[in-house]
């Protein structure tokens, strides 16, 4: 390690445990997982053909290419049923008896008077169409020709709309024997089950089998390119979770599995619509890309174990539909209720989830208990500030013996400065006579980062962050800082954000100045570099990492804020326990200097 390397070690060695564990990761992800996941992949695609070979499922024929017309059009083009549920609003069509108009009665678009209810599911013909459908399948063309399918038209039996207290009975008839109804019921939260039964009133025994499907066109209205949650088809069977991305069924790979117990769905960031077959069905469930039309409609289905109906007889089947928001106590719920494996896994919790999900725990808690999920992200930093500690007390005084010896060190270089050799001799023997190690400080830094890692994870994916206020300006900590000290936030009569090509570079709000006034305040605590490029560097610094954050949600930039403000306090008081003079000293000693009287000439 040479002289200069050893300078400022103690913010040097925060990056350096930050880029190490960035290169373990990338590292096990590149030569371990990713070879595992390939040859996984591999595996299942070549299971998925020999089983699309053996056995064809006719059920789900491809849809005609979408008309793109408005969505409320395409609500009104067939008869429909109303929905209304505490939780949920819209309608069950009548024509294929799919659940297909879904909208989420506690959450809007945006926080505009004008807002509307977020839509999850959307009609056929919508430009984001969304829905669940159900059926009978035969692998006996003859068969499956006479099950009622996409355009077959039921009628409700009775009338009134679907809600908690009224679930809705459709019927059918094929008109060769076969006599079709299908109940569909709503609870008060996001969960329909659906039973269909079928009477075979003919002389012949039919063969069939149920199945469910999702379909949606396109990834969505809310899809956002992200790296840190999974969007797109997800599922659990026998237990194991397995992710499907968009971008893999772009070029043509397929998921499929032969299992009993589980459920297939779709997620998005906020929102879940998955299947969920009963408990004891042997199912084959399967996810898909099909292009319509320059069009992507993406599927996840699964088909039920065939079953022979004789004459007289009657075949029963029941199956849930979860469409709603991804509230994580629902979701457990549900699981437990319905057995379904890992519902909740469904919030993206991430590599770290044995950190994610009780960091989740303690903010929803307090969330609940103060009315305010700012003040939860504040009380939840001071708890895992307060785990840390011995952590960050044996860093930070690492770093106080370092910063104290700093003065010697330089006159060493000054001293040795035409004999490098010697220069790091000396050096050596003043960590070993202080007792100073110059990386003491790396290895805390180094553990504490899956529990920041853990943290961010947390405040991004958690719902119940979307459009929660805080105080005063923060009106959603799921969003930016709204304000831009480019107009004075708010007190100049112009908005510089909406400006082409710099109006993001000029969307600078008050939370992220604070961020980068408090890491350039905690940077001053460290050990100083003599490096003069290392000097510019950690210099501007603060400035980048202000206009980097800019752009965070809120609540992110808020956790940071504070986490820092604790952390000052805690390095300052440490630093002056061990005699060492730090930036904030020589700030006040200045500030004072300026405000004595001057002495009269």
């Amino acid at each position: 390690m040479s002289p200069s390397d050893q300078d400022g070690a103690s913010t040097r060695n925060m990056f350096l445990a930050i880029g190490l564990s960035m290169l373990l990761l990338f590292g096990f992800q590149f030569f371990v997982t990713g070879p595992q996941e390939r040859q996984r992949a591999a595996q299942r695609a070549a299971t998925a053909a020999q089983q699309a070979t053996a056995t064809p499922n006719p059920a789900f024929s491809a849809p005609a290419a979408p008309a793109s017309v408005d969505e409320a059009l395409a609500a009104g083009q067939s008869a429909r049923v109303r929905l209304d549920s505490p939780s949920l609003d819209g309608s069950i069509l009548l024509r294929g008896a799919r659940i297909d108009d879904v909208q989420l009665k506690a959450y809007r678009t945006d926080l505009t008077d004008k807002s509307k209810e977020v839509r999850l599911f959307f009609p056929d013909g919508a430009a984001h169409s969304f829905y669940a459908s159900h059926g009978w399948a035969s692998l006996d063309p003859g068969v499956n020709a006479s099950l009622p399918g996409p355009d077959s038209l039921w009628t409700q039996t009775g009338a009134g709309d679907l809600t908690p207290a009224t679930p809705l009975t459709l019927r059918y008839d094929a008109g060769n024997g076969l006599v079709f109804t299908r109940t569909i019921a709503v609870d008060a939260q996001y969960l329909f089950t659906v039973i269909d039964r079928v009477v075979n009133a003919g002389s012949k025994a039919v063969a069939m089998a149920p199945y469910g499907v999702l379909r949606r066109l396109g990834r969505g209205p809310d899809y956002r390119q992200d790296g840190v949650i999974h969007q797109g088809p997800i599922s659990a069977f026998e237990r194991k979770l397995t992710h499907t991305k968009y971008g893999d069924l772009d070029k043509g790979r397929t998921f499929s599995v032969n299992a009993t117990g589980g459920w297939t769905g779709i997620t998005d960031k906020y929102w879940l619509a998955a299947l969920i077959p009963g408990a004891s069905e042997p199912v084959k469930a399967e996810t898909q890309m099909r292009a319509l039309g320059g069009a992507r409609l993406y599927e996840a289905s699964y088909l039920g174990a065939e079953r022979t109906l004789a004459p007289g007889a009657t075949l029963e089947t029941t199956t849930h539909v979860l469409a709603g928001a991804k509230r994580v106590a629902a979701l457990a719920d549900y699981s437990k209720t319905l057995n379904a494996p890992r519902l909740d896994a469904a919030v993206h919790w991430g590599m770290f989830w044995f950190l994610t999900r009780p960091f989740f725990s303690v903010l929803a808690y307090f969330g609940e208990l103060t009315g305010n999920y700012g003040v939860a992200i504040l009380i939840l930093t001071v708890i895992v500030k307060a785990c840390l500690f011995p952590l960050a007390n044996f860093s930070f005084a690492a770093m106080a013996k370092l910063k104290r010896i700093t003065p010697m060190m330089k006159e060493l270089q000054e001293q040795y400065a035409s004999d490098k050799v010697r220069q790091q001799q000396e050096i050596m023997k003043l960590y070993q006579r202080e007792k100073v190690n110059p990386i003491a400080g790396c290895w805390p830094m180094l553990l504490q980062i899956p529990v920041f890692w853990a943290l961010y994870k947390v405040l991004y994916i958690s719902l119940e962050m979307r459009h929660a206020p805080f105080f005063g300006w923060i009106n959603d900590l799921s969003a930016r800082d709204p304000t831009t000290v480019f107009n004075l936030f708010g007190l100049l009569p112009f908005d510089p954000t909406g400006w082409p090509l710099v109006g993001g570079l000029l969307w600078v709000g008050v939370l992220p100045l604070l961020y980068g006034l408090s890491m350039f305040v905690l940077m001053s605590l460290n050990p100083p570099a003599t490096d003069p490029i290392q000097q510019t560097m950690f210099r501007l610094m603060p400035w980048l990492f202000t206009f980097m954050f800019a752009s965070f949600a809120a609540g992110l930039v808020l956790y940071w804020v504070w986490s820092n403000a604790l952390t000052i306090v805690q390095q300052y008081v440490i630093m002056r326990r061990h005699g060492v003079e730090t930036g904030i000293d020589t700030t006040i000693a200045k500030l004072r200097a300026l405000s004595r009287p001057k002495p009269q000439t």
